[in-house]
């Protein structure tokens, strides 16, 4: 048999994590990441809509004029409480880029 070959039927031949041995830091490690992965997506379905920025971006763009100026309390029919929320949540959609500052 050749040397290639040879070396080959050895590659194949060794198991896929022989060189790979887990110390307690590193199960340790994986054991975090893999709680914290299970716990972020943990009852994801409730939270979905409420984390969603690109949605609040929507929604906040139907409070808005033309020229990117937010309607008032009486045209768009909120409360002073809930204007506010929609100010904060049209300032959060400009800054991070989903809506537009001025319309154009």
């Amino acid at each position: 048999m050749s040397e290639t070959a040879q070396r080959d039927r050895d590659l194949l031949d060794r198991p896929v994590f022989e060189s790979f041995r887990p110390t307690w830091w590193t199960v340790c490690y994986a054991a975090l990441i893999l709680f914290v992965v299970l716990t972020r997506l943990w009852n994801l379905a409730p939270r979905g809509y409420s984390h969603d920025e690109s949605i609040h971006a929507w929604e906040s763009w139907k409070l808005l004029t033309g020229q990117g100026k937010i309607f008032s309390r009486k045209r768009s029919g909120n409360c002073a409480s809930h204007q506010r929320s929609v100010k904060t949540a049209v300032k959060r959609a400009r800054t991070m880029g989903l809506l537009p500052y001025t319309g154009d």
